[in-house]
């Protein structure tokens, strides 16, 4: 188990370039939740799992840090999975509730 721990979380950043779109609809939705709080459209548990949702896909960019930061890569990589599965999570009890 250390062994798989180690190389999901805290393997060398890959430079992907699919990060970069991952990290850009992160910031898109992440912004799509502001914006929808601000104008007041959606109940605010929604938009906070959106919101979340967003921060996981602006986790990407993990993957284009230098690959010398393999410990801030899979810290971030652990908020990712966190801010997905938190995210997803009230995502469906925001539709369970109405």
């Amino acid at each position: 188990m250390h062994t798989f721990w180690k190389r999901f979380f805290w393997g060398a950043p890959s430079h992907k370039s699919i990060a970069w779109a991952g990290a850009l609809s992160g910031l898109g939705l992440i912004a799509f939740a502001l914006f929808m709080l601000a104008i007041g459209h959606g109940t605010p548990l929604f938009m906070v799992a959106i919101g979340l949702l967003g921060l996981a896909n602006f986790g990407w960019g993990a993957e284009l840090l230098p690959v010398g930061n393999a410990d801030l890569a899979g810290w971030m990589r652990v908020g990712r999975w966190g801010s997905a599965l938190v995210g997803s999570v009230l995502a469906a009890l925001s539709l369970l509730w109405g």
